[in-house]
């Protein structure tokens, strides 16, 4: 079998011919980004042959497209284009080519989790039983059950048979003094002695780039620890409907998606557990949040309904099952949670979003977006909420850009432009490698202010220092070659600003439908509600300029961080929360198909032109 030796590291993998380089290397467990999930189209999972290229396929037209002259001559392959087709290769995976371990740090969070009474839906009881005798032969868990009636537990509580087994030992072990854990009316664990004062639940928000997770006391409410991830599934597309393509071509690949991402939130567990000095098996709960395909594939659930019409999830109502059913390594009677989904593309997430920012308790009109590859749009108030997916697919992970990429150390996150100086500050503040979306998204409103291109997104000044012309091809440079960290321009093109205002469109289209749909003016919305991590790190100028957002005073606009993940903890420990925010799903939130309205194609292509004219 052909072997192929993967550097830094020097692994070993045997490998069968045809196989592609991105096939060998996902093998071996390396975190390579494949944002496109291997289709030859973001350019992104570039690898080097070290030796061996004449045992490789051929260019493909892909890379011909996507790779320069200079990489081509260095050896650059993509690892997705480039097939065994002979004995041995040996190939070097660059830095920037992986997907990082730890994501940035969390996006700041100005929403409160404590607008409800702490009132979690696991809780322990103490309790100190009266030993049997010949005269009071009552069974242990009846026993047991009633002393807890006395402290105000229902009747009709049950016990799993793993914990019925275990029940008689543990109360004679322990001279009938015990702590039980109760989860809604089940009896899920009887543990020795008082441990009233250990009980701890987890907040997960999996996002499609990005997985947070919260460590929670919930006898106080406290957060005790903190910690993200890049998602591990970015190795099979950094958007969902690469996921779905890949899930729905074999049960094996579902199983690998949902098990990356189980695997991941068991290791944040771990560490946060340890760093709080706590015991995992004194975690009950998880309670998750994520847009519908993570959803899915979180709980193996096949996704590829979702992505054909009608686009119908398994499920929209809330979930809960055993920890263990998935593999989620808390208390083994533990049980993980999800709110509800709205449709296919307005997930969890956005569910949690809405409960963060109470936005269904407010009379003035309110929209909520959470920015992403698949951009959630919330307009309404305490009568109605429409809700709304807006198709903005991974330009703002950096896919389709030529020197687009996500937001880790390197990317560029902010643009100025000064006549022919160009101001940039990068993540980490270290050289650049590339453009984030954030920066995208200031590159095309400081273009527009300089009037470098016009409200299509063209060239105009074109005796500008920066407009250089290659191949009858204009480009703006933004970063010269000795000032990069790779020693090469970096630049956009036409093409790549197109593809931005593809992605602006769809938002800008989405809240203007919206708008329509209840008969107002975006000039009438009275506050905006920006989440997630790439709106903290949006300009707001640059937003309204780009229309991003609507042309609203500043002082409305308001960034409230990662607020689903928020919305998670505010769920975690609140069992009323849940309650409440169940029957806002069902009786105020009305969901918008906007593929569907035979008003959408023409917005959407009114809002491809930049700033807010109609």
């Amino acid at each position: 079998m052909p072997i192929v030796m993967l550097k830094p590291g020097d692994i070993s993998v045997k490998t069968e011919r045809g196989s592609t380089i991105l096939q060998v290397i996902q093998r071996a467990g390396i975190p390579l980004a494949s944002i496109c999930g291997g289709r030859g189209v973001c350019g992104k999972c570039r690898v080097v042959v070290v030796s061996g290229g004449e045992d490789l396929n051929y260019l493909t037209n892909a890379e011909i497209r996507l790779l320069s002259p200079r990489d081509i001559e260095k050896g650059v392959r993509l690892a997705c284009q480039a097939k065994i087709a002979g004995d041995y290769v040996s190939i070097y995976i660059p830095e920037e080519s992986l997907i990082v371990s730890r994501g940035r740090a969390i996006a700041p969070v100005t929403l409160r989790d404590d607008i409800f009474p702490l009132n979690p839906v696991v809780k322990k009881i103490h309790v100190k039983l009266p030993r049997p005798t010949l005269e009071d032969n009552r069974a242990d868990f009846e026993r047991l059950r009633e002393a807890l009636v006395k402290q105000g537990v229902k009747q009709d509580l049950v016990i799993p048979l793993e914990v019925l087994r275990e029940l008689p030992f543990i109360l004679r072990a322990n001279n009938w003094d015990v702590t039980v854990v109760l989860y809604e009316n089940e009896l899920i664990s009887v543990e020795p002695g008082d441990t009233t004062n250990k009980l701890y639940g987890v907040a997960v928000d999996i996002g499609t780039s990005k997985i947070i997770v919260h460590l929670v006391d919930l006898n106080s409410g406290v957060t005790l620890a903190e910690d993200s991830l890049e998602n591990p599934q970015l190795t099979y597309g950094a958007d969902v409907i690469s996921r779905i393509m890949y899930a729905e071509k074999s049960q094996e690949n579902l199983i690998k998606l949902q098990q990356l991402v189980v695997s991941a939130i068991n290791r944040i567990i771990r560490d946060l557990a340890e760093r709080a000095k706590i015991d995992q098996r004194n975690i009950y709960e998880v309670v998750v949040v994520g847009n519908t395909v993570m959803h899915h594939l979180f709980f193996g659930i096949q996704p590829s309904f979702i992505a054909r019409s009608p686009y119908v999830p398994a499920i929209s109502r809330s979930f809960k099952c055993k920890s263990r059913e998935i593999g989620v390594d808390i208390n083994s009677q533990g049980y993980v949670y999800s709110h509800p989904v709205i449709r296919a593309y307005v997930g969890a997430d956005g569910v949690a979003d809405i409960l963060a920012t109470q936005m269904y308790k407010l009379d003035e009109l309110v929209l909520t977006i959470d920015i992403g590859t698949n951009t959630e749009v919330f307009l309404g108030n305490s009568e109605i909420i429409l809700a709304a997916s807006a198709p903005a697919g991974p330009a703002f992970e950096g896919v389709g850009i030529t020197y687009g990429m996500r937001a880790v150390p390197g990317a560029i996150e902010s643009i100025r432009i000064n006549n022919s100086d160009v101001e940039c500050e990068t993540i980490g503040g270290v050289k650049p490698r590339g453009i984030c979306g954030t920066g995208l998204i200031d590159l095309v409103a400081e273009l527009h202010r300089n009037r470098i291109i016009d409200d299509l997104g063209r060239f105009t000044a074109v005796n500008h220092p920066r407009v250089h012309i290659e191949e009858g091809l204009r480009r703006f440079i933004v970063v010269p070659a000795e000032e990069s960290a790779t020693g090469a321009e970096i630049y956009v093109t036409l093409r790549d600003i197109e593809t931005i205002l593809l992605a602006i469109a769809a938002i800008k289209a989405a809240w203007t439908m919206l708008s329509r749909k209840l008969g107002v003016s975006p000039l009438d919305i009275r506050r905006i509600y920006v989440a997630g991590s790439f709106g903290a790190r949006l300009n707001v100028d640059s937003a309204v300029e780009v229309g991003l957002l609507p042309p609203i005073s500043k002082e409305r606009i308001i960034f409230v961080g990662e607020s689903a993940i928020v919305g998670a903890k505010i769920a975690l420990k609140s069992s009323e929360a849940r309650r409440e925010i169940g029957d806002v799903v069902e009786k105020k939130i009305k969901y918008i198909e906007l593929s569907a309205d035979p008003e959408f194609r023409d917005v959407y292509v009114k809002s491809m032109r930049i700033g807010n004219k109609s």
